[in-house]
């Protein structure tokens, strides 16, 4: 069980299995099983054209781009499993997030008085800043003047 947690992201594999067999998910279920029964069907198929005589009672040989299409269905179906599975988790912890949100939200605000920064100082302050920094340029660029 340890290694599972490592290998998520230290979740809890039994509640992200608990919501994973609520009423909502039973469909959408069924349609991934069906989905990863045919890819690991098309890749059984795929292993028998791969190792298929050429001519009826011929000499079995093995057809390398076929057996290599096989491993690929395979690999298409894992690919499944583990995005429906990664699909589930993600669906879970935005549903506890928002729960954890909205209950922070339903507790009182602690009472705390912001500290009030006044602007005015730092306004005056770019003030003169700008104010010597046109005089400046004024000084050091004298145009003729017509």
């Amino acid at each position: 069980m340890r290694r599972i947690r490592i290998a998520l992201g230290c979740r809890n594999v039994v509640d992200v299995l608990r919501y994973a067999m609520s009423s909502r998910w039973v469909p959408w279920h069924l349609l991934s099983l069906a989905v990863v029964g045919l890819l690991i069907t098309l890749g059984f198929w795929q292993f028998q054209v791969a190792t298929a005589p050429l001519t009826p009672g011929g000499p079995s040989h093995i057809n390398l781009r076929n057996l290599v299409y096989s491993f690929q269905w395979w690999a298409f179906a894992l690919f499944g499993v583990w995005f429906w599975f990664r699909f589930i988790r993600d669906q879970r912890d935005v549903e506890v997030l928002a729960e954890s949100e909205a209950a922070e939200q339903s507790q009182p605000a602690p009472s705390v008085t912001p500290a009030v920064i006044s602007l005015d100082a730092s306004a005056a302050v770019r003030k003169a800043r700008v104010n010597t920094q046109s005089v400046d340029l004024s000084e050091s660029n004298q145009l003729p003047r017509k």
